[in-house]
């Protein structure tokens, strides 16, 4: 088994652990350290189950493994409804991440707006203790980036 792979796959799967800190001041710390655990649980158990059954059950050799092997897999495995499964639940998982991220980023926006680093009108909170204001400017802020050159992106980030 090549190590370097599974290794770097293995620390993209669990890129979103450091987004813990922004929601720790939400719960209490018992909360936390229970979600953290048994989401470590589930990730690693998410990774391993379907890489174990694959290995098992088919006949691909690991210098075959590229983009789209677990969704091949779950063709021949289960058919074809196994594999368009998979490939629909690998899309739910990135719009999961993405959704993620920009929460994170949005409670780093207000973090920034109540120590008074960026104007004030970030810290407005909805009644569910969310921020709103740094929510729209998030996702504001994506749209621009998805509409603009690459060049404008990057002064973009230069200026924020």
């Amino acid at each position: 088994m090549v190590g370097r792979p599974f290794i770097n796959n293995l620390c993209w799967k669990f890129n979103g652990f450091d987004q813990a800190s922004h929601y720790s001041t939400s719960v209490s710390t018992k909360t936390l350290r229970n979600g953290i655990a048994g989401s470590l649980l589930l990730v690693s158990s998410t990774l391993l189950i379907p890489i174990l059954v694959i290995t098992g059950a088919t006949n691909i050799e690991q210098d075959e493994w590229k983009a789209g092997s677990i969704a091949r897999a779950g063709n021949e495995i289960g058919g074809r409804w196994l594999g368009n499964l998979i490939v629909c639940s690998a899309g739910v998982c990135l719009l999961a991440q993405f959704l993620s991220d920009m929460a994170a980023e949005s409670m780093m926006i207000q973090g920034l707006a109540d120590q008074g680093y960026i104007p004030s009108i970030f810290r407005h909170q909805s009644p569910h203790n969310t921020p709103t204001v740094s929510n729209i400017f998030d996702h504001r802020r994506f749209q621009f980036c998805m509409n603009g050159a690459y060049s404008s992106i990057l002064l973009m980030f230069r200026i924020l």
